[in-house]
């Protein structure tokens, strides 16, 4: 009786002295990398910066081009720190200091700006940056406080996401909470890119789905249908390729609804309400990277290439992942930085591969003594939805149409696919050992430790 509770005790320990961990090392992420340093922090800091000022549906300005505007002196210092990023210099943090105390002290400005690649998303996952963006704004912060300012909030924001997460899922919570708190996630978290809190209710919808399919519960209740619904609709609002994960509804039970009929009534409402809402901002806001990024895109002739060469297609998306699969990982996990070297690195390569082995021996010692079969093959399923639509995405808008290989992947794309795997395998293995377990949390911790202070050793000599 006791050994159930006190395993269960030191899990719990572990998870929170991993969280506030997460939070301390996340605050010193924050202190050490040079404002706009992070993966296309500008871009996103832009974006933030409009929804700051209650525009959360970005204006066309043009064919292929969205932006709108806002605050000038928000602008102005991104493009003075890009001056540095972009040549490799150094920033002294006193000048970038002055600079930011410069133009607080002139009169506001407003003006419009182009940046689609970050002004066609939806406000989800940028209005916590954004509202602690306007409260420092109102109370006439400098642009550098303000982003700050911005960078806790999402760090605060997405540290809640995972608590919940963990606290609703019921099995797998040390390899979940390892993955996503992985060197390159947390680095994510404390910047404004949106793929943080993305991964972040995509992983909640899923926790919470498994975790009514282990209820002893009679009904759903409303407030519970409400949220789960609620969800659905957050999901739909951030990336057409997660829209899949939507398929974990179909884990609810059927006892927690009057009949069988209801309770496929509910998932089909859920994954409508997902696929629509994500169809319809898809097809208002349809910016395609290929040309913004000058990378040769056309999707008209990418598809039509597509349909008469299906064989090469899917053997062009086999061999992107087949063939990159070692620097997707080390992308996924140790990556810093989004600007030209030295501003952008990769931790040691061996950190990357010590992550990937104590993920999945986590893992698989993370068990119930049976196989569930159903939910591991849901798993997979979605994760190949998931994959699929990714690579598609990516072969019709990025790459030149007749590239036999799909361009513009990152590995940080990855991290819901690492998220399911990793549940698949907990709901495939008959291994249970909460001891060995811990073990490899532990170690999984002192990895992320060991990759965070390397960063935070190369930001020092490039923020002064």
């Amino acid at each position: 009786m006791l050994r159930p509770i006190v395993s269960r005790l030191n899990e719990t320990t572990a998870l929170g002295a991993f969280l506030i961990c997460t939070i301390l090392i996340g605050l010193v992420l924050i202190r050490s990398v040079p404002p706009f340093a992070g993966f296309d922090e500008a871009y996103h800091w832009f974006r933030a910066l409009q929804i700051s000022r209650g525009v959360p549906f970005a204006p066309r300005l043009g064919p292929n081009d969205w932006g709108g505007a806002i605050d000038l002196h928000g602008i102005k210092y991104a493009y003075w720190v890009a001056e540095s990023v972009s040549g490799g210099k150094p920033i002294d943090r006193t000048s970038a200091a002055a600079e930011s105390d410069a133009l607080a002290a002139t009169p506001p400005e407003h003006g419009t700006i182009s940046f689609p690649s970050s002004a066609t998303f939806a406000p989800t996952a940028y209005l916590p940056a954004a509202i602690a963006v306007y409260v420092a704004r109102n109370m006439h912060a400098p642009p550098l406080a303000q982003v700050t300012a911005g960078r806790i909030t999402q760090l605060m924001t997405y540290t809640s996401l995972l608590l919940a997460v963990v606290l609703v899922l019921p099995r797998g919570r040390l390899p979940v909470l390892a993955i996503l708190t992985m060197p390159t996630a947390l680095h994510l978290a404390t910047s404004f890119s949106a793929d943080p809190i993305n991964v972040g209710l995509l992983a909640l919808l899923v926790a919470s789905s498994l975790r009514l399919n282990a209820s002893l519960a009679t009904r759903l209740g409303k407030m519970r249908g409400a949220a789960l619904l609620g969800l659905s609709f957050l999901l739909g609002t951030l990336k057409l390729t997660y829209v899949p994960a939507v398929l974990f509804l179909s884990l609810i039970p059927v006892h927690l609804f009057s009949n069988r009929g209801a309770k496929w009534r509910f998932v089909a409402a859920g994954t409508a309400l997902c696929g629509v809402t994500a169809s319809i901002w898809a097809a208002i806001y349809h910016f395609i990277p290929g040309p913004y990024w000058h990378a040769g895109g056309d999707p008209a002739a990418a598809l039509a290439f597509v349909k008469s060469h299906p064989i090469d297609t899917l053997s062009g998306m086999f061999h992107t992942i087949y063939d990159n699969l070692a620097f997707y990982w080390r992308d996924l996990s140790i990556r810093f930085g989004g600007g030209p070297a030295p501003y952008h690195f990769w931790a040691p390569s061996p950190f990357a591969w010590i992550e990937l082995g104590l993920i999945a021996a986590t893992s698989l010692l993370s068990g119930d003594r049976r196989p569930y079969p159903r939910i591991t093959g849901l798993c997979a399923l979605v994760a190949g939805l998931i994959l699929g639509l990714l690579l598609l995405s990516f072969r019709l808008t990025y790459g030149p149409p007749g590239m036999r290989l799909v361009q513009g992947l990152q590995g940080r794309y990855f991290i819901p696919l690492v998220l399911l795997a990793a549940l698949g395998i907990v709901y495939a293995s008959p291994l249970s050992s909460p001891k060995g377990r811990m073990a490899g949390f532990g170690l999984l911790l002192c990895n992320h430790l060991a990759v965070c202070a390397y960063a935070v050793m190369q930001y020092r000599a490039l923020w002064l």
